[in-house]
């Protein structure tokens, strides 16, 4: 068995045939290199004098979601939270993480999906440029908290926390956990683990939280739980904030460790903070569904929407698509417009790989959407070459009919004799005609009949 992409082989496997009703199941992963349509094909090496090879291959396709999200780590100096937070998202193939000391980041911050900022600002840097351009570009960000953390700024920030501090005081807190948190699921083992944490070390003084704010770990000080929060998140319709009100999760680490002697729930504890952030709504005033692979027989069926500045649904406008083949020979259509929607039906489209530029004109805006979909081969007929007896005797029995096998052919003749239904039928059809239709006979009739006349008449009859 062969697997290949683009002419290149990218998996092999001998296969034994040992018997007429061989069959065998072959698992194989393949690396995803690259995101988008991937096409693949399976074949299997014909054997000697074998009659049908049509169904010895298979064409099909992987659609490659590169959902990979960049991770952003400025810390205001070396700390263990550090190092704990890189080996927690290391481990995840989901991340690509960078980690910079803030006086050497020199990076555009608008590439990255996430930023974690381990006590920043500080007393000694204010990030103010970089707090600005992550407001701008609206990115999501995890604050941790610390002894060098800038109380002040954070609480003129409206970040949705403000901290009363007493003079630059701290305390430790150890974490219990809101039942009433819902942003995304926590195991009964992450529950139970934080219970046995030591405490961070926390900004001593008054807590406030704006309404949005949906906490997940309040604060326990000397053994009783308060509404202090300890972990938070704010999700609003601009952006996504999260908070760690203490520094030393490092120590949550080394914790997991000695109950369960792996690290595993203190990695899904940050995985899940990380991806919950990372995560974006797209919030498209265009967008366009459609399925990524058709069979050659199915219908190209796309279904589109557009949001107004309200995101209401509105299709006033007139949406266009040109579809393009292989050798770019370009089919437009128009889509319908539905209720408050569009969709189109292209039709049934030959094998291959198709793009898509998709135009919507709204007043004076012009919107468009590009993309591809591949139209995959099938022939059942050629793939499957055994009989279905089972179906065939169902249509016979259905339609009154005999199913039997080569073997008993003889029934076929013993069926038809003894079926009363089955008789001999023998038809006959008389057709009379006038002589004057036939005008060669009439003629030598009217010949033969004259002579006579004629010799009569010569000899006296008459």
């Amino acid at each position: 068995m062969i697997v290949s992409q683009n002419g290149n082989q990218i998996f092999t496997k001998p296969v034994i045939i040992n018997n007429d009703n061989f069959s065998e199941t072959v698992n194989f992963e393949i690396e995803a290199k690259s995101p988008g349509l991937q096409h693949y094909k399976v074949e299997i090496i014909p054997v000697e004098n074998e009659k049908n090879i049509i169904n010895n291959e298979k064409k099909f396709a992987i659609d490659v979601i590169d959902n990979r999200q960049k991770i952003l780590i400025l810390s205001n100096s070396t700390h263990p939270d550090i190092g704990a937070l890189k080996s927690a998202l290391t481990s995840n193939q989901n991340f690509e993480l960078d980690f910079f000391n803030i006086n050497d980041f020199k990076n555009n911050i608008s590439q990255y999906n996430l930023i974690i900022l381990h006590q920043l600002p500080s007393l000694t840097n204010n990030i103010t440029s970089i707090l600005t351009e992550i407001n701008k570009s609206k990115i999501p960000v995890l604050f941790i908290l610390g002894s060098q953390s800038n109380i002040k700024q954070i609480n003129s920030q409206n970040l949705g926390v403000s901290i009363n501090q007493s003079k630059n005081s701290s305390e430790d807190a150890k974490p219990f956990v809101n039942k009433d948190f819902t942003f995304f699921e926590l195991s009964e083992d992450m529950k139970n683990i934080f219970s046995k944490y030591p405490p961070l070390v926390v900004p001593f003084g008054d807590y406030k939280t704006s309404p949005n704010c949906e906490v997940m770990l309040f604060q326990s000080i000397k053994t009783i739980n308060t509404a202090k929060p300890l972990l938070f998140f704010m999700n609003n319709s601009e952006n996504k904030i999260g908070f760690i009100l203490g520094e030393g999760i490092w120590r949550w680490k080394i914790n997991n460790y000695i109950e369960k002697e792996n690290h595993d729930l203190f990695n899904e504890f940050i995985n899940k903070i990380v991806q919950f952030l990372a995560l974006k709504v797209q919030k498209d005033q265009f967008v366009l569904n459609h399925k990524k692979m058709f069979n050659e027989s199915e219908s190209i069926i796309f279904d589109a929407e557009y949001y107004n500045n309200s995101f209401e649904l509105n299709n006033d406008g007139d949406l266009t698509i040109d579809i393009i083949d292989n050798n770019g020979i370009k089919y437009p259509f128009t889509f319908n417009k539905t209720e408050k929607t569009y969709r189109l039906n292209a039709g049934i489209f030959k094998e291959g790989i198709y793009t898509y530029i998709a135009s919507l004109k709204v007043n004076e805006k012009m919107l468009s959407k590009k993309g591809s979909f591949s139209i995959l081969p099938i022939n059942i007929e050629s793939e499957n070459t055994i009989a279905n007896h089972k179906l065939l005797k169902q249509l016979s029995e259905f339609n009154g009919g005999l199913f039997t096998y080569p073997l008993h052919s003889n029934k076929i003749t013993e069926n038809i004799l003894q079926n009363k239904n089955i008789a001999p039928i023998m038809y006959s059809e008389k057709n009379i005609d006038d002589v004057i239709n036939f005008k060669l006979i009439f003629g030598i009739i009217l010949l033969l009949l004259s002579i006579e006349w004629f010799l009569r008449k010569y000899y006296g009859s008459y």
